[in-house]
């Protein structure tokens, strides 16, 4: 069903203020995202759901939300790599086109943060 992929991935990412992503939600009624091991267990559902493979921009945000968030745990990261796996394997032409590059790199960007120094990888 659309409407609990989206409640999922409210639950991940809660519904505060993004830059042009949405209606603007009155400061008293926003929520923010649960606790880190409700995410990673959401982002476990969230890989069981070609339609949320397909939900592009939430798809995007998650990822990175988890990846580079300020809160992220390694069982968020490994979870968020799970959700991109999904995501490539499952989501059509048409929504991997515009966020493809932005995945790449940021998959670069996580393999040069997590290398080790001085060492070959």
């Amino acid at each position: 069903e659309p409407g609990l992929v989206l409640v999922l991935y409210k639950l991940l990412l809660g519904d505060a203020d993004k830059a042009g992503a949405g209606p603007v939600v009155p400061v008293e009624e926003r929520r923010t995202p649960v606790e880190v091991p409700v995410r990673v267990g959401v982002l476990a559902l969230l890989c069981r759901s070609v339609r949320a493979a397909n939900s592009f921009p939430h798809t995007l945000q998650a990822i990175f939300t988890c990846m580079y968030g300020a809160d992220a745990s390694v069982r968020l990261k490994q979870g968020a790599m799970q959700l991109t796996c999904w995501t490539l394997r499952h989501a059509t032409d048409q929504v991997l086109a515009p966020m493809a590059g932005v995945v790449l790199s940021g998959l670069l960007r996580f393999i040069a943060a997590e290398a080790p120094e001085g060492g070959d990888a």
